[in-house]
């Protein structure tokens, strides 16, 4: 009887122990580029039903801030949850500051309209020079 022979030899087999990563890091490139393009597009907002009415395009290629009243969510300044009082204090900041950025306020259709007051009052007392009220284009 005939032995046979290994045909691969022993240091062929042997393992490696280093990891290879350059997949790994084309996929955190490419994960990173699409994070980078798509998050400008992304609006971080409540959602608002606001009240229908015409007016003007916004300019909001300058440094502007949004004030959003919603029902459920209550008051948030540029997406951040904020009280009245601490509003108070932020726009007299910004009041200060830098008095010609402008501030939008955007409100649900439905909401008290006593709490636009409110908000429109606060703008006021801190010195705010440029107000709009957002509104759906009909």
């Amino acid at each position: 009887m005939r032995r046979r022979r290994r045909r691969t030899s022993l240091i062929s087999l042997r393992e490696s122990n280093e990891i290879n990563i350059t997949s790994l890091m084309d996929i955190i490139v490419i994960l990173l580029f699409a994070f980078i393009i798509t998050m400008p597009i992304i609006e971080q907002s409540l959602p608002i039903d606001l009240p229908r009415g015409k007016a003007g395009a916004m300019d909001l290629t300058k440094k502007h801030h949004t004030i959003e009243i919603s029902i459920k969510r209550g008051l948030t300044l540029d997406g951040a949850p904020i009280s009245v009082e601490e509003l108070g204090a932020k726009m007299r900041t910004i009041g200060a500051n830098e008095p010609k950025s402008p501030i939008y306020v955007r409100a649900d259709d439905k909401l008290d309209y006593g709490r636009v007051v409110e908000v429109i009052q606060v703008l006021k007392l801190a010195n705010i020079q440029t107000m709009g009220l957002v509104t759906q284009a009909e």
